[in-house]
């Protein structure tokens, strides 16, 4: 759900080959940490490139309109430092950081709020870049 509400991050979205997806008709049943191996969520498979020009662009959208992007780990990192050779220096700063717990309304470490390192750093970009916090239930503004 957090990835499905931060609208932001999903209009940096740029499909690519392997990355991963749930398509909108599935999201009410949600994704679980626990899923047996039918899986809701799949790994794009494009038929055209960049190189493609309008037969790429036009196989994104309709990938877009389908599908909720849910960004790996690296591409997070990404987007909030796109050279690779500086993320390490980032990481520390994104573990240390304190994190608005809506339920005790009171801030708490990274590992007491997510569960996934996914989660955290989704969370970091948000409220890096975009100034929002996840009240649990949406983004909002911080």
């Amino acid at each position: 759900m957090m990835c499905q509400k931060a609208g932001e991050i999903q209009q940096l979205w740029q499909p690519n080959q392997c990355d991963f997806i749930i398509h909108y008709d599935d999201l009410e049943e949600g994704v679980s940490f626990c899923r047996p191996a039918e899986s809701l969520v799949q790994v794009v498979n494009m038929y055209y490139t960049k190189d493609d020009g309008d037969y790429y662009v036009q196989e994104c959208e309709e990938l877009k309109e389908q599908a909720l992007w849910l960004p790996r780990q690296n591409q997070l990192q990404s987007i909030m430092e796109p050279n690779n050779e500086r993320v390490h220096s980032l990481i520390r700063k994104v573990v240390d950081e304190h994190y608005h717990d809506f339920s005790k309304n009171s801030m708490a470490a990274a590992h007491e709020l997510f569960y996934s390192m996914e989660q955290l750093w989704l969370a970091y970009i948000m409220k890096e870049k975009f100034h929002k916090v996840w009240n649990e239930q949406e983004w909002v503004t911080s």
